[in-house]
Formats: structure tokens, C-alpha cells, sequence
């Protein structure tokens, strides 16, 4: 009898721990589902070395979702053998514009490498679907692509002649001065490539790596510092891949297979609320993870994606909303539509009340340092109501032994 007991005290104990489980587990790190009305306002974006695919999130489960965009990679598939190795970052450009950051793929290299480096801009409003890249000749060249040591082994006339960069994947997109950089001091220039650079040896020694900033974090000019860099010590392993309003969108890699998964970063609302209000720092703000969906690498699918509102001024993430039948969402934006006719190349020149700072960049630059990959909040939470749960029912369940050894 005292058997049957203790087995039916782990049945309950099973069905009460359960609630409290991950969804999935990431490389032995759980996460939950992410809850996909909070996405209602927006597109979610992936790219391929052939194009990008840019899907409505409204109204759809992440089951649906994922269906839809496969079926644009299945329909847009390469044949292995005329496949283009390369991996393509992108970065916000403006309200309606997205860039493109094309570079060698220096994880599959092919023999031989085709070392350019390139970027391309399009406006996002009216597309929809798989939008097929240009090609190449309409890219714009900035320079070669290589990793660090490679580039060290170069003369410093190499570097000019080649217009060498090094390990590019690491570059970001500043808009507000129309430029690639890095924190450590590395510029490339739109306006001109070619002459309007820096790119040394200091920019191959760099411990943080896959530089983000946030525009619309910055646009408020409530930061502690003029320019909000986000990196990762993670390198490959877990790659930021958008920062927007504070909240971000990862690719974290399993080791067990390689495969990439999209997780979503994503901020506690009131507190967000006080750090834009400027009552709270920016550090001091929660953050929790969720699971949004696999990297399909069969299908050519890069582990960089963006999630974007259809009209910026939209929350990006806000599980307040209610799916409806109805063709519109409520939500607080008042932000009128964009002019959709507006143009990338007039951007080119530098933002209204944007001013440059002469201070070094290692004075005006903050980086947000990751020692270990972040730990996701809604997890501990769970954790602890687990062991607390299980603690309970195992001392009821010593108990009931207790009490049946007792009677026999």
C-alpha cells in the first residue's frame, strides 16, 4: 500500500509541475511560446543570400506564421549547386527604409571567396511577401571582407588598395551619421566609402561582437550616453539581430544540431514606460525571453531577421492587444502614415539635430557587456515555484508513507 501511495503523489506532483514547464529548451535553456497577439502591429522579416521575405503578424498563431513563411523559402529555394554563400546583417535606415550589410558567409567559405562587401536600401511600406535581392551590380561596394587573421597578415598599402575590413560581421548601421561603425573607432561612410574611413588592426581585437544600436531608443535622447551600442560575448552563438525601442530579437544556436531559433527579447511594459519617461535607467528595466520560431538553414534562411511595426510610432511588442475579426487594431498610436513615396537616396544627408561629438568614442560609447548568455526572468520565476511545489508535495507524500508504514 505504501507503494501505491508514493505513486500517486508523483502523478499529482507531475500534473501540478507541469503548468510551470518550458515550451522548449534551447541548449538546455528553457523558453515559453511567445504570445503572438503582442506582435499584432507588425511584420516579421528573414533574409536569404537571394532575398528577404516580410510577412503580416497580425492575427496569426506562430504555427501559421511559420507555415507562411516556409512556403515563400520553399517557393524561393536555390538549388544547392548555384547557391551564394554570404551572410546579409540589416540595420534601420529610416522611417520607411531598411539596409542591407551583404559580406563573405567566412563560416561555409567557398574557394574562391568573393571578399566584397556591399550594402543595398529599399523602402518596407506596400511589400509584402518574398522580395527578390538585386543584383549584384546594383549593390554598392564599400570594401573586402576578412576575418582578423587574415586582415593582420595584410601591409597597411593592402589594407588602403583592398579597402580591407575586418571581421565585418561585427559592423553596425548608424543612421544619424550615415555610416557603418564600431564602438572601438572603425567608420566607413556612405557619402564617401572609399576615402571617409577608418578600418585598422584595433578593429580585429574586439571581445563584443555583432553591434546593434537602437534608433528609436536614441531618437528619445533620454540615454545615458549619446550612443547606446548593444553586442554580445556570445559571437555566433547568440546573435542580436535587431534592437527597436528597447526590446530585441536574438538567433540563439543549438549545438546538438546547429540550427539557428528566432527568440524574442522582450521588456516589461510599465518599466519601459518610466525609462522613456526618464524615471528609470535603461539597465534597470526587465527583460524575459520567448520562443518565436526556427531558422530554416535548409531552406537558405540566415540567422538575421527584424521585426518591424507597420507604422512606426506603433508599439512593437504589446500583449494588450485583442485579436479580432474586425481589419484594424486598437492601439495608443497616433502617428500618422508615412509619405510611402519618400525616397532612401535623399537620406543620405546627415539628420536635422543630429550633432557630432569630438569626444573619443571609448568615452561616449556605452556597451552593453553580456559575461554570460542573459538569464530569462520568467524562467526563475518558474523554476522557484517548481521546487517549491515539488518541496511541499514531497513532504505530504513522506507523510502518507509514513503514516501507511505506521498502520502496517
Amino acid at each position: 500500500m505504501a507503494s501505491s501511495g508514493s505513486a500517486w503523489i508523483f502523478v499529482v506532483l507531475a500534473i501540478l509541475v507541469t503548468p510551470f514547464a518550458a515550451d522548449i529548451s534551447i541548449d538546455n535553456f528553457p523558453y515559453h511560446f511567445c504570445a503572438m497577439n503582442g506582435f499584432a502591429n507588425n511584420y516579421f522579416h528573414t533574409t536569404t543570400c537571394q532575398g528577404f521575405v516580410r510577412v503580416k503578424m497580425y492575427g496569426k498563431d506562430r504555427k501559421t506564421l511559420d507555415e507562411e513563411i516556409v512556403k515563400l523559402l520553399e517557393d524561393h529555394k536555390v538549388e544547392a549547386s548555384t547557391k551564394e554563400l554570404c551572410e546579409i546583417r540589416s540595420f534601420y535606415f529610416n522611417k520607411t527604409a531598411w539596409i542591407f550589410f551583404k559580406m563573405p558567409d567566412f563560416t561555409r567559405v567557398s574557394d574562391p571567396i568573393d571578399r566584397d562587401v556591399s550594402y543595398w536600401i529599399t523602402d518596407l511600406p506596400a511589400k509584402k511577401g518574398f522580395i527578390p535581392f538585386p543584383p549584384k551590380g546594383k549593390w554598392t561596394i564599400i570594401g573586402k571582407g576578412y576575418e582578423a587573421s587574415q586582415f593582420k597578415r595584410l601591409s597597411k598599402q593592402d589594407i588602403e588598395k583592398e579597402h580591407a575590413i575586418c571581421d565585418p560581421w561585427n559592423w553596425y548601421f548608424r543612421h544619424q551619421d550615415m555610416d557603418f561603425r564600431l564602438s572601438s573607432g572603425g567608420r566607413i561612410s556612405l557619402k564617401n566609402p572609399f576615402k571617409n574611413r577608418n578600418s585598422t588592426n584595433k578593429e580585429c581585437d574586439r571581445l563584443y561582437q555583432y553591434e546593434q544600436n537602437d534608433p528609436i531608443a536614441e531618437q528619445h535622447k533620454i540615454l545615458e550616453r549619446p550612443d547606446l551600442v548593444l553586442n554580445t560575448r556570445w559571437g555566433r552563438e547568440f546573435i542580436r539581430t535587431q534592437a527597436y525601442s528597447l526590446h530585441a530579437l536574438h538567433a540563439d544556436r543549438n549545438e546538438a544540431d546547429g540550427n539557428y531559433h528566432f527568440i524574442f527579447d522582450y521588456k516589461d511594459l510599465k518599466q519601459l514606460e518610466e525609462f522613456f519617461n526618464m524615471e528609470r535607467r535603461e539597465k534597470e528595466v526587465k527583460y524575459y525571453f520567448c520562443y518565436l520560431r526556427p531558422i530554416r538553414y535548409d531552406l537558405g534562411e540566415l540567422p538575421h531577421g527584424f521585426v518591424l511595426p507597420e507604422v512606426e510610432g506603433m508599439k512593437l511588442w504589446d500583449p494588450s492587444i485583442k485579436i479580432t475579426t474586425a481589419a484594424s487594431t486598437t492601439t495608443s498610436s497616433t502617428t500618422p502614415m508615412p509619405d510611402t513615396t519618400s525616397t532612401h537616396a535623399v537620406a543620405l544627408e546627415k539628420p536635422e539635430n543630429v550633432t557630432s561629438s569630438t569626444t573619443p568614442p571609448s568615452q561616449v560609447i556605452w556597451t552593453k557587456n553580456e559575461a554570460e548568455k542573459p538569464q530569462n526572468n520568467h524562467t526563475g520565476k518558474y523554476v522557484v515555484i517548481s521546487v517549491t511545489v515539488a518541496f511541499a508535495l514531497s513532504l505530504i507524500g513522506l507523510g502518507i508513507m509514513c503514516v501507511w508504514a505506521f498502520r502496517r
